[in-house]
């Protein structure tokens, strides 16, 4: 009976990644175009990441603790973009599935794959779905505390069409606390705590995608025409994240989307049409609105002060699929109270805990 309840017989914690539900926003508003036609667009992401096999083992020199991790990944997305100067309103869907994979040596060094298939199609039609996929391989190397970089290539579609891109980053500062992280293709932030619970990030990226639709209306193309659609944009704003704990936390952000761009390719019978493919440039600047939030769950193990693992867990958060967003303060990284809490219990001495111990039962 005793026995049942010994801890010693706790099954140890195997994962330093928690499994994550996450949803995220994304909106603008109306905005005229030079033809005083209106054009707006909206996306709704929801997903999850889950680790589905950890080991860690020590290294040769018993010193370096290395980790694999091999995680699960899958999300929806609907996209809305309205396009009053060709008559056209679009609901999209999206849905992904894919792996992640880490491994650290235990040093300095951070390997990472990631592989997403997906597959689109628009609600109203049962056209043929298009198949792409994405995918990114990055090594990253933190040379020491407040410095680490990264190279590595990346297929995206951030750009409105597939392109193979070499990835470049770097950070400076502590990931922990302020920093700079610069990363080509365009991802730029300038990440910094606000308190003990909340972050502060400005930052310039990319957006955008591919989306196969349906033509309405005969402004464009005979009615029913297959398109594809092609979008881009960037982003210049703030956001705050706000982490209530370990296990949640959730942000805003604002700011301008610029160099907005639109792109239609007709097709019948899914070839490309002769008739060149009509662009629509130049919409205009405009606010955007994103919010989101971040639900973890069960116990982990720790990597307190190791910046070789929050270089891991950093690029977990930079590789999230959908928004191409870099949240900050990730759910894995401590942060300055739970560091401080640990420390409080690692400075406990007996005479803190003696009355307990000395306890007649």
């Amino acid at each position: 009976m005793w026995a049942a309840n010994d801890s010693t017989n706790v099954k140890p914690m195997r994962h330093y990644i928690r499994p994550c539900v996450y949803f995220n926003h994304y909106g603008t508003p109306e905005k005229r175009d030079n033809s005083k036609k209106q054009y707006r667009f909206a996306q709704n992401d929801i997903g999850f990441y889950v680790p589905l096999h950890t080991k860690t083992w020590y290294n040769k020199d018993s010193i370096g603790l290395s980790t694999f991790h091999l995680l699960g990944t899958a999300d929806i997305i609907r996209y809305k973009p309205q396009l009053d100067f060709i008559n056209e309103s679009y609901k999209i869907g999206r849905l992904s599935a894919g792996v992640r994979i880490f491994y650290s040596n235990g040093k300095k060094s951070v390997l990472h794959f990631s592989l997403a298939p997906f597959v689109s199609q628009e609600f109203r039609y049962n056209h043929q779905t298009r198949g792409r996929f994405t995918s990114a391989f990055i090594y990253s190397r933190t040379v020491k505390r407040n410095f680490s970089y990264r190279i590595g290539f990346a297929r995206t579609y951030t750009f409105g069409r597939a392109l193979h891109l070499p990835i470049l980053g770097m950070r400076i500062g502590q990931i922990d606390k302020k920093h700079l992280n610069i990363q080509f293709p365009r991802n730029i932030s300038f990440d910094f705590p606000i308190g003990k619970k909340a972050w502060g990030s400005v930052f310039s990226r990319a957006m955008g995608g591919i989306y196969n639709v349906v033509t309405q209306n005969t402004i464009l193309s005979p009615i029913g025409t297959l398109a594809t659609l092609r979008r881009i944009e960037m982003l210049n704003g703030f956001q705050c994240t706000i982490r209530t704990g370990q296990n949640f936390s959730f942000y805003i952000s604002t700011g301008f989307a610029t160099r907005r761009r639109l792109n239609f390719t007709f097709h019948e019978n899914d070839a490309v049409q002769s008739a060149p493919s009509t662009t629509i440039e130049k919409i205009p600047n405009s606010l955007f609105l994103s919010f989101g939030c971040s639900i973890r769950f069960g116990n982990v193990k720790k990597a307190y002060h190791n910046a070789t693992m929050y270089d891991l867990f950093d690029l977990q958060t930079i590789n999230r699929s959908g928004f191409n967003e870099r949240a900050s303060a990730d759910g894995d990284i401590p942060t300055d109270v739970e560091k401080y809490e640990l420390n409080q219990l690692n400075n406990l001495k007996y005479k803190d805990v003696e009355d307990l111990v000395n306890q007649d039962y």
